[in-house]
């Protein structure tokens, strides 16, 4: 199972970043658009009472936001397709209707749903598994400027000889994309070699340099180990211990261990016993949490 990511249809944002019904020709269509476009503001209107914690008005919202999908409302059928494949509360996850949703706000011209689709084709959610068709949608959705589905295709394109260089193409237009993800990888593969990729330290510093820049806690433990030791980038022990922190910060047990060296030793800090024991008691807290 593929790694998930922020949801691009949590409430009430959703409906925050939707727009106005597309402007289409012919009169009977206008007339169930602008309907649709009456149906959808109503749903608005619930989505902001969600917001406010008003659970009741979960039902209404959706109800409003499905009678104006089904008059081919454009963010209507966003909405819906975001509403079924997260689900919530009265509105369980349904991954096969939205599949139904996503084909045709994608269809609609909505570029992001090519990448849930290809997503939902790879792990067999809703759809029997397809990995060409989850290509065939990912490339679309790569074309299109979606950085996570550039991710994806990067990682399956280094797997094959003769797509080795595709995917390098892919992980790097998603790491500028901001996708940490792509940069850590980025970081691996300049840092050990792999396929026709020599090793390359000053390569792989800058990738989980981008990464820790991301907030990706393993590329800010790995950037700052690399600043503490002068590994491909200026020896500077402040800056390593400030990267280490902030992993440590996200529960990162290796940066926990890191920083409780760095306190006890005063590596790039001054030495803080105590620091070093609070730090020690949070390193068994997540031990505790780890599988057996």
């Amino acid at each position: 199972m593929m790694k998930s990511i922020p949801a691009i249809c949590l409430l009430p944002l959703i409906f925050a970043s939707c727009g106005d019904a597309d402007k289409t020709s012919g009169k009977e269509e206008q007339t169930l658009l602008a309907k649709g476009q009456e149906e959808f503001n109503k749903a608005k209107i619930e989505a902001e009472k969600v917001k406010q914690g008003a659970e009741e008005a979960m039902a209404p919202m959706i109800e409003w936001t499905r009678k104006a999908a089904e008059k081919g409302h454009k963010d209507a059928q966003i909405a819906l397709s975001g509403l079924y494949y997260f689900g919530r509360n009265e509105l369980p996850r349904q991954a096969e209707k939205a599949k139904e949703w996503f084909e045709k706000a994608a269809a609609q011209g909505w570029i992001e749903a090519r990448y849930y689709l290809g997503r939902m084709y790879a792990e067999g959610d809703g759809v029997k598994r397809d990995m060409d068709e989850a290509l065939r949608q990912w490339s679309i959705a790569a074309q299109g400027g979606i950085a996570e589905a550039q991710y994806q295709l990067g990682l399956f394109y280094i797997q094959g000889k003769e797509t080795f260089e595709q995917g390098i193409y892919w992980l790097k237009q998603a790491a500028n994309g901001t996708v940490a993800d792509a940069s850590l990888a980025l970081g691996k593969i300049y840092a050990n070699g792999l396929g026709p990729i020599q090793p390359q330290k000053q390569e792989a510093t800058k990738w989980y340099r981008q990464a820790a820049e991301y907030g990706n806690k393993q590329g800010q433990f790995i950037y700052g180990l690399m600043c503490m030791e002068g590994a491909g980038t200026a020896k500077d022990e402040k800056q390593g211990f400030s990267y280490i922190q902030l992993a440590a910060g996200q529960d990162y047990l290796p940066a926990v261990h890191q920083l409780i060296r760095c306190y006890k030793e005063g590596i790039g800090t001054p030495v803080d016993e105590d620091k070093a024991r609070a730090w020690e008691q949070r390193a068994q807290e997540l031990e505790a949490k780890q599988p057996e």
